[in-house]
């Protein structure tokens, strides 16, 4: 996540040396949310011990609570102080916030990642269910950030990398773009080869 702020801030240098209003420019970096447990959580319940159990639904909220740690650290850095005035800073997007264990509180990624500036994408469901509860009016991610933190080490401490775990998802993610990008030209190409 580094190298994407870092990109976009080798972006915004680029703008502002060709003469770009940079308060104009919008960018958000997407994580992934829900995807995060389905895949910690498989591993966790194949571990079955009590310590593992204890570990379920935690571990996305974790990765968030992270990067959005990482994203307060950079916005009061060194590399982004040039732009902090001129600039809008890149905004975490938690994409995928629906829950997919049933088990889990419809809402609860959504009550768990609140901060500003961020984007929060969700389905209709949870969108309903996050408007059926209290929602906070204050930043719900940096208090708990050492915790996000102590999450991972007891997941790393039961054989579940972080570093990993993450990777996996993004390349999956990645191929899942790709593929439907390719499906798309793909129904582009034969609608219009039937057109001709």
């Amino acid at each position: 996540y580094i190298d994407v702020l870092q990109a976009f801030v080798d972006g915004l240098a680029i703008a502002r040396d060709r003469g770009h209003d940079l308060s104009a420019i919008h960018s958000v970096a997407s994580f992934f949310v829900s995807r995060v447990d389905t895949s910690v959580d498989s591993a966790l319940t194949t571990i079955g011990t009590a310590e593992a159990k204890e570990l379920l639904g935690k571990a996305a909220i974790a990765n968030a609570q992270l990067a959005w740690g990482a994203f307060l650290k950079f916005t009061q850095s060194d590399q982004w102080m040039p732009f902090a005035a001129s600039a809008r800073p890149q905004r975490p997007l938690w994409a995928s916030t629906g829950v997919k264990n049933p088990d889990y509180d419809q809402a609860m990624y959504v009550t768990s990642l609140i901060g500003h500036p961020c984007v929060n994408t969700m389905p209709e469901a949870t969108l309903l269910a996050a408007s059926a509860v209290a929602m906070p009016d204050v930043d719900t991610m940096t208090p708990h950030l050492t915790e996000a933190q102590e999450v991972w080490t007891r997941l790393e401490s039961l054989g579940i990398s972080h570093s990993r775990t993450v990777e996996a998802l993004e390349i999956a993610g990645v191929q899942q773009f790709i593929d439907a990008w390719v499906a798309l030209l793909d129904a582009v190409e034969k609608e219009m080869a039937s057109t001709a």
